[in-house]
């Protein structure tokens, strides 16, 4: 028991430390990867196969690094149509079989792509898949097609097979056949993989796991209060951490995603780290009271949702593995990180609407970029209470009193805009 205590106050001790967010530098060495495509050619998947194939072909032919075998009660080439029953098991025998045969890249994605439920001892492949861990990094994902998909077994196959970055997402919905081509696009875009670098410092990819410096490029880590940059041991790049709404939830939702996947497969330690993964959401929201609560009201109340399903899981009064599959699939699409697009992405409808907004209340745009300078953006981010905020804010405005009075009036907007990255994205050279 006394044990118990001193490992608790251990994990509060830190989660004060790891408040802040940053994305690890990438090592610009992208990996030479391989798509392996594991289609289901079972009878229920009738009216997609056509679809599947004629997206497949049309994206992938003439590509040396896609292949794609389909499966049902045996498996083969993708043509002809299987229409035999779902078969899990020998799918993924061939899997394993293509990869002790060896390929030329080490940087794999197998993307499973069914609609039917399966119930195969795939235990039987663990050792399998250790062994193959030695010589390749994969990337599993699912693509669930339909709303039956057997979205506990896709979990245990996830398990077993994946040893690539925690923030991949485990399932891309197809809910319909319109949606075969975006989720394949999506399958080639996540393929594109590094492998894992040394960083500088210590920081947490899962609240319930010790600090580490060994992480992957592109991956939400919680970083130390006291760090005010991340960077790579070998000086490729570096990220300065900040308290954001999307990195902050970000990094929530990837190790949600993890805790999900641990409890499925009976992990021996998912009710610990469920309780460590309730104690560090609850300091993120005593941060947000003691310093950000006024701006950042919908995160502080996903968070308490977030509690409230840990606590439900914990409790026993919400068992994982006996929910459907379908429930299950809704429940695990709630905390996908690829879900929540990033605010500075290209495409960002949140940064769109940002600068709709702020064009609406006549915001001189160009005279905030001139304001918020990479240094002074930053200092503004490290102040937590608003009226620091505004003390600050006025000393840079240097006289454009009509600009300080749009921010007073739309102070809201204005740190959602510091918060976002926005302005930083608008700073970068043309």
């Amino acid at each position: 028991m006394y044990q118990i205590l001193l490992q608790n106050q251990y994990h509060k001790k830190m989660f004060l430390q790891y408040l802040q967010y940053a994305i690890v530098p990438s090592s610009n060495q992208d990996e030479p990867y391989r798509i392996i495509f594991i289609m289901d050619g079972s009878g229920s998947m009738g009216t997609q196969y056509p679809t599947m194939i004629q997206v497949y072909k049309k994206l992938f032919s003439g590509m040396n690094n896609v292949e794609a075998f389909q499966f049902s009660s045996s498996v083969g080439s993708l043509e002809p149509f299987l229409k035999g029953g779902t078969n899990i098991q020998i799918a993924i025998e061939q899997l394993a079989k293509i990869l002790e045969q060896g390929v030329l890249q080490t940087n794999i994605c197998a993307a499973f792509v069914s609609d039917g439920d399966g119930s195969e001892n795939i235990q039987t492949l663990q050792a399998r898949f250790k062994e193959l861990h030695k010589r390749y990094q994969i990337s599993f994902i699912s693509l669930a097609v339909g709303k039956e998909f057997p979205t506990q077994l896709s979990n245990k196959l996830r398990a077993m097979i994946h040893n690539a970055s925690s923030t991949l997402p485990a399932i891309i919905p197809v809910d319909s056949n319109d949606k075969f081509e975006s989720a394949f696009l999506r399958v080639k875009q996540l393929a594109v993989q590094q492998k894992q670098i040394p960083i500088k410092n210590q920081v947490l990819r899962y609240p319930w796991a010790p600090p580490t410096n060994q992480v992957y490029p592109f991956e939400i880590v919680a970083v130390n209060m006291k760090e005010n940059l991340i960077q790579t041991s070998t000086g490729i790049g570096s990220y300065v951490p900040n308290l954001s709404i999307s990195l902050t939830f970000r990094f929530i939702q990837s190790s949600l995603q993890q805790i999900i996947q641990l409890y499925i497969i009976k992990d021996e330690k998912i009710l610990e780290y469920i309780q460590q993964m309730i104690q560090y959401i609850y300091a993120v929201r005593n941060l947000m009271e003691e310093k950000r609560a006024i701006h950042k009201i919908a995160l502080y109340v996903d968070l308490g949702k977030a509690i409230v399903f840990l606590e439900n899981i914990k409790s026993g009064n919400l068992d994982l593995t006996m929910v459907g599959d379908v429930k299950l699939k809704e429940i695990m699409l709630n905390y996908t990180p690829d879900k929540t697009q990033t605010v500075d992405s290209k495409d960002s409808s949140t940064s769109q609407e940002l600068l709709r907004k702020a064009q609406n209340q006549r915001f001189d745009l160009k005279s905030l970029e001139q304001i918020f300078t990479i240094e002074n953006k930053n200092l503004l981010l490290s102040l937590n209470k608003i009226e620091d905020r505004f003390v600050k804010f006025h000393e840079l405005c240097k006289g454009n009193q009509q600009l300080f009075k749009l921010v007073q009036d739309n102070q809201e907007l204005v740190f959602q805009i510091i918060d976002s990255q926005l302005l930083f994205k608008l700073e970068q050279p043309k």
